[in-house]
């Protein structure tokens, strides 16, 4: 089984912290895109969004399709950013952003992105 198809079944069993592994390991011998894609979702099912953007920022897109894949990723991040997921122990919250005045906040990025998609 390569490296591919073990993240890939770690993913579909919800193993995400194993996927992750896994993707770090695989991005230590090369820089595939498509291990860079599969960290992306293992990161954003760990909730980790901080993550999620570094990643996508290591992706180069050699096409228009692909930079309008990598908007859709940030576009859907933030959208379950504002769902409200994570806003307890935000920075936004110990500045003193209501929930509602975080939600805006990552909605209007989201939209932003969601356009450039």
């Amino acid at each position: 089984m390569t490296s591919i198809q073990q993240i890939e079944t770690a993913l579909a069993g919800r193993r995400f912290e194993t996927a992750r592994r896994l993707c770090l390991r695989a991005l230590e011998k090369t820089e595939a895109k498509e291990i860079l894609y599969l960290l992306h979702r293992a990161y954003r099912n760990l909730g980790d969004f901080t993550s999620c953007g570094q990643i996508l920022a290591r992706i180069q897109p050699e096409n228009p399709d692909e930079q309008r894949e990598c908007f859709r990723l940030l576009a859907e991040d933030y959208e379950v950013l504002a769902s409200g997921h994570g806003y307890r122990t935000s920075t936004e919250a110990t500045a003193g952003l209501t929930y509602e005045e975080y939600q805006q906040k990552y909605r209007t990025i989201a939209e932003e992105y969601r356009a450039k998609a």
